[in-house]
């Protein structure tokens, strides 16, 4: 069951849950980009290639569950994208690294997107 779409600029972010398996997926333009168990919430890290530059945007999915129902978190490089009532985005933090569990984070490369023909997103990166 989708509960979230994002867009963020040209792109969307969707996460999709299954009560029943205890499983949350996050979709990044169609493509997954996390899948995790989760009991009261979890938190999912991703990067994709940016959009202008030849760099890496780092997205991070916070989501918790409890008496007010579903909270989710956005964050791409860091900087809040969608808040719920329990993030601070009123003082903001300086973090150096983006902090993750797992030693590789997957990334999502936009060369690999059906949707845009790879001669076009080389003439954007391009301009």
């Amino acid at each position: 069951m989708r509960v979230l779409s994002l867009p963020i600029g040209n792109d969307l972010l969707e996460i999709h849950i299954n009560l029943w398996k205890s499983q949350e997926t996050v979709y990044f333009n169609g493509q997954l980009a996390s899948k995790k168990t989760h009991f009261i919430g979890t938190s999912h890290h991703f990067t994709t290639d940016a959009v202008h530059s030849f760099g890496v945007d780092h997205f991070r999915v916070v989501t918790s569950y409890g008496w007010m129902g579903f909270r989710y978190d956005v964050f791409k490089n860091d900087q809040c994208l969608l808040a719920s009532g329990r993030t601070n985005v009123s003082a903001p933090k300086i973090v150096t690294q983006i902090k993750s569990r797992s030693k590789s984070v997957p990334h999502i490369s936009r060369l690999d997107d059906p949707g845009l023909p790879d001669k076009e997103l080389i003439e954007d990166l391009l301009v």
